[in-house]
């Protein structure tokens, strides 16, 4: 007999999942896998199960079967429990990510429930092949890709072979993706996993899994290493080519090298996930590489003698970025040029993308200047690729401020104290002020696109501007007085 050790604590974990299918209540997605935790034969088992709010798991446990050649089958009765952390939630509303790939979630949004349960289990002795599996009827009767999947199981299993030495299976580490759109390439399907161990991880597509792990049946035109509709291999640039609802496995089998027999199998975890292809994605979800959704907003400090720059962007495909930068133009405050000759990525997130790049510029900035950055498309045809498969909109701007250059020259200094403006942030009306008795020969506003909007011929040291009637952003107020030009970013509310 096994001897187990159960450690619950219940919760529900509520994301909110925006698509217009219906569904029935099975299960969307799932993966389980174990750690070694302690003792001679201790391991923490972890199963996930993603459903929609009717499945309704909240006060259920689930049982985990435990079967071996060795030591015969046994029962773990495991509940809930409290994940570290699973991802942002704000106000019961789950916050966009690739999981539902940037849905606004504003309407026909269908609750999605991820369900955590672990429990430790102390193993009797050494065996070559144990498994920890789940299994739960039924699928739902709307996926494409399996033959009667309203009477096919859901099934998912971990291996362990401890004849080795304790062991950890690979972690899932990405987040699972449940939304994709056709005609849209795939940068990021959802299936990554990683091995504490540093044992050798093979990836492999396998079959959905009926009752007690049998495979099941594929409709015509699919199979198991093909469960998708796509152009290629299922993997990162495939394009959808119909809109449907495909089951998607995945298994990292985890190899250890023994110096004196060779390569063994140690270890393996399963995810499935239910792959959710709409026709077009839903307007108003692509946002801008440098702000929010459709917006322009990135304002970045920069230094003299700077000839890299660091930005953050929003979550994008590093595929999508060329080496020489050439998704990038930049530009100065009077159209002087600074070309962008080589960039790179940093600051990888768990869904692999990343949020950050750097550029290199030609030249260094030599002066105080307010630079103007453009997305545009490189030459590999595209702009910036989010992780939705869907580019970022060129002509996308941020702004690029340089003020801490020390001489004197036409460009005075971002931080000059020679006049002020306020109130700043405002609604409706700024005052321009400078030392008293001084008054400037113009003061002109500007969008960051650098069209000119408004032009004042100031009558004393003192000058209110209405902007009452602007959108919500950022815009430039460049002020002309005794030949030189200062230059200030006003933000509008």
């Amino acid at each position: 007999m096994v001897t187990r050790n159960f450690q619950s604590l219940l919760t529900i974990i509520l994301f909110v999942f925006s698509y217009q299918l219906a569904l029935a209540g099975g299960p969307m997605g799932g993966e389980i896998s174990y750690k070694y935790v302690n003792g001679i034969a201790d391991y923490e088992v972890t199963l996930v199960l993603y459903q929609t709010a009717s499945a309704n798991l909240a006060n259920q446990p689930v049982e985990v079967i435990l079967t071996s050649s060795c030591f015969g089958n046994d029962t773990l009765s495991m509940k809930p429990f409290i994940p570290g952390s699973f991802h942002t939630v704000s106000s019961g509303v789950w916050f966009a990510s690739g999981v539902n790939c940037g849905d606004s979630l504003t309407s026909d949004s269908i609750p999605l429930l991820a369900f955590y349960y672990r429990d430790t289990v102390a193993l009797p002795g050494g065996c070559t092949d144990y498994v920890f599996s789940y299994q739960q009827c039924c699928r739902d009767s709307l996926i494409d890709n399996l033959v009667n999947s309203e009477n096919t199981a859901f099934y998912l299993d971990a291996k362990l072979n401890t004849t080795f030495g304790p062991n950890t299976s690979p972690q899932f580490y990405s987040y699972p993706r449940f939304k994709f759109y056709m005609n849209s390439p795939v940068w990021n399907t959802g299936m990554y996993a990683v091995d504490p161990n540093n044992d050798s991880v093979w990836f492999r597509l396998v079959s959905a899994k009926d009752s007690n792990g049998v495979n099941a049946t594929y409709a015509n035109g699919f199979s198991s290493g093909q469960p998708l509709p796509s152009q290629s291999l299922f993997g990162s640039g495939m394009i959808f080519t119909q809109a449907g609802i495909y089951s998607v496995v995945v298994e990292a089998v985890e190899y250890r090298l023994d110096p004196a027999w060779g390569w063994f199998q140690v270890g393996s975890a399963m995810r499935e996930v239910t792959y959710y292809v709409e026709s077009a994605a839903p307007m108003g979800m692509v946002s801008t590489a440098f702000g929010g959704v459709n917006t322009i907003d990135t304002i970045k400090k920069i230094f003299c003698n700077d000839s890299v720059i660091s930005l953050r962007l929003n979550n994008f495909s590093t595929s999508s970025l060329t080496q020489s930068g050439s998704e990038f133009r930049v530009v100065g405050n009077d159209s002087i040029p600074y070309p962008v000759i080589e960039a790179g990525f940093y600051n990888i997130k768990p869904d692999l993308t990343f949020d950050s790049i750097w550029v290199k510029l030609h030249r260094p900035v030599m002066a105080n200047d307010t630079l103007l950055i453009t997305l545009k498309k490189g030459t590999d045809g595209n702009t910036l690729i989010n992780y939705c498969g869907i580019e970022f909109p060129d002509s996308d701007n941020g702004v690029l401020i340089a003020g801490d250059c020390q001489f004197t020259g036409l460009l005075e200094t971002l931080n000059s104290n020679t006049f002020s403006v306020y109130p700043n942030p405002t609604k409706d009306k700024i005052t321009v002020e400078l030392e008293e008795g001084e008054t400037p020969e113009l003061i002109t506003l500007f969008d960051i696109q650098g069209r000119e909007l408004k032009s004042v011929i100031p009558q004393s040291y003192k000058t209110e501007i209405d902007i009452s009637k602007l959108s919500k952003g950022m815009y430039l107020l460049e002020v002309k007085s005794d030949g030189l030009q200062q230059t200030r970013l006003v933000q509008k509310l």
